[in-house]
């Protein structure tokens, strides 16, 4: 076919859609989302090893919680590599992290069976109260359980689901044993009616009505919990997961903010044995060494990519902190993806691409993923569309308590696209093909939306697309930053799938997208 031909016949088929459109049997919101834009130039993209090159950098610094010397130096990176493309960066400076940096911790039979003995734990909670190198001692004693069928998170009833917890009213000198359910997560309760299309490249499109991930685990913990403990004379908490192989249990670390006692985690294993301890009226010692340091000084990024326009920009948002291979690799995605764009003629470039990178999803009690929004409002004013990029590259592991195994089913883990406003749900859809992205819900609501970069349309209405995935090894710490739970070609795919959509966006009209 010759090279006017093919211009003919395109520019036919913009005639019949405009024309179809006219005549009111095309919607201008599909009009705009299908076939609009460019694809990637796969010739200038970033190649599947140079991009995973990065992801294995950012998870070979360790865990990087918040302000630690490892989230700094992976911050530092980001600053110097987005400068060397040629983008401009800032640093929106923050001074009110209070670091909190774990040392040695444990849990020692101090009486009864098994005295002297160290007991397995799973892990700590992460800002929870601290000991000295000598621990607290005390009695053990049983305080029931949290967790079940509903949680505050999905809006369907009461906050303690099937919590029997019954705690007593003198806890002087003592520690306190409570067992923890990983909730049932009821997607399809949640969803039902919201779900555009379920994007799967590798098998049927199909979501679970219910799952039960460690991820969701504390959404039905009473929040005054450790405060009650400790008003009752409590001096510390072990958490004991109740449904959770030990494989799955280990390294759960729940970031955020548990409360002032001393707290730790322990399997199901290790929590029948101490069930028992402190039903036959046994002691423990409770070891939970920590150092907070206040002012540390941390920044969210904002490097820009101009383009013709400066007055109408495209937002792209991630965070930086994180204690694995999965949380954040986000960075590394937008990485490469400025690696593409900045490639590209600037006149190729309707609208300037600015990516926002907060610094304290670990700490947001001290530094909030969405302090942003209210510091930058010339951000907020001229978005026409932001993109939030989170948990790419994720494969499904499927845990069984009862056998105690945790293993990889194969297949790719849900991720979750939210697109509450149109034309998006059908840009993230067209978006996708092509790709070998896994599998991907696309949603046209931010109905039980759990994803932080909702944060600019839920304070302003910038149109948003949130992707997440959120598999049971999220929040878990491990040897290797579990990142041999990735795989490197799909999360290669996802970022391409992201570099299609920014081309579709950066065609579609501002009163489209903000209409």
């Amino acid at each position: 076919m010759t090279i006017a031909r093919r211009r003919f016949l395109q520019d036919s088929a913009k005639i019949s859609s405009l024309a179809l459109f006219s005549a009111g049997l095309v919607h201008p919101l599909r009009l705009f989302a299908q076939g609009t834009g460019p694809q990637v130039d796969q010739k200038l993209f970033p190649g599947q090893k140079e991009v995973w090159d990065g992801v294995v950098f950012m998870n070979g610094l360790g865990t990087r919680y918040t302000g630690s010397p490892a989230h700094q130096k992976y911050v530092s990176f980001l600053d110097e590599k987005f400068a060397a493309l040629g983008l401009q960066v800032e640093k929106n400076p923050h001074t009110a992290l209070v670091r909190w940096d774990v040392g040695k911790y444990g849990v020692k039979i101090a009486s009864g069976a098994g005295a002297g003995k160290e007991v397995s734990v799973s892990s700590f909670c992460t800002y929870s109260g601290i000991t000295g190198p000598e621990g607290v001692t005390g009695d053990l004693v049983y305080c029931g359980s949290v967790g079940g069928a509903t949680t505050p998170l999905a809006q369907t009833g009461a906050g303690r689901g099937g919590s029997t917890l019954a705690l007593p009213t003198d806890m002087k000198g003592k520690i306190a044993l409570v067992e923890v359910a990983a909730q049932p997560v009821p997607f399809g309760e949640w969803f039902k009616g919201h779900v555009r299309e379920v994007f799967n490249s590798e098998g049927a499109a199909e979501l679970a009505d219910v799952e039960n991930s460690a991820a969701f685990a504390g959404f039905g913990m009473p929040r005054g919990l450790a405060s009650d403990l400790q008003k009752a004379g409590a001096l510390g908490i072990i958490y004991s997961w109740a449904n959770l192989s030990d494989d799955n249990a280990a390294g759960q670390t729940k970031m955020g903010a548990w409360g002032v006692l001393p707290a730790l985690w322990v399997g199901i294993k290790t929590g029948k044995e101490l069930r028992q301890l402190a039903q036959s009226g046994g002691r423990v010692t409770l070891t939970l060494e920590a150092k907070n340091t206040p002012d540390v000084p941390t920044h969210t990024i904002v490097a820009t990519l101009p383009g013709m326009s400066s007055d109408e920009i495209i937002l792209l948002w991630t965070h930086t902190d994180g204690n694995n291979a999965i949380e954040e690799n986000g960075g590394i995605a937008m990485l490469n993806l400025m690696k593409y764009f900045s490639q590209l003629p600037k006149a190729s470039r309707n609208r300037t691409i600015v990516c926002v990178i907060s610094e304290g999803h670990y700490a947001e009690q001290y530094v909030p993923t969405s302090a942003w929004v209210k510091e930058r409002p010339d951000l907020i004013d001229k978005a026409v569309a932001l993109v939030s990029i989170e948990h790419l590259g994720c494969r499904e592991w499927v845990d069984d308590p009862v056998a105690n195994t945790y293993k990889g089913s194969g297949r790719p883990e849900t991720g979750w696209a939210f697109c509450p406003t149109p034309p998006l749900p059908d840009v993230m859809v067209e978006s996708l093909k092509g790709t070998n992205s896994g599998k991907i819900a696309v949603m046209d609501s931010d109905v039980h939306s759990f994803s932080p970069g909702m944060a600019a349309y839920r304070a302003a209405k910038v149109p948003t697309i949130a992707y997440i995935c959120t598999p049971p090894y999220l929040l878990a710490e491990g040897p290797d930053g579990h990142i041999q739970k990735l795989d490197s070609r799909q999360y290669h795919e996802q970022v391409l799938a992201f570099g299609n959509l920014i081309h579709r966006l950066d065609k579609i009209p501002k009163s489209i997208l903000r209409g």
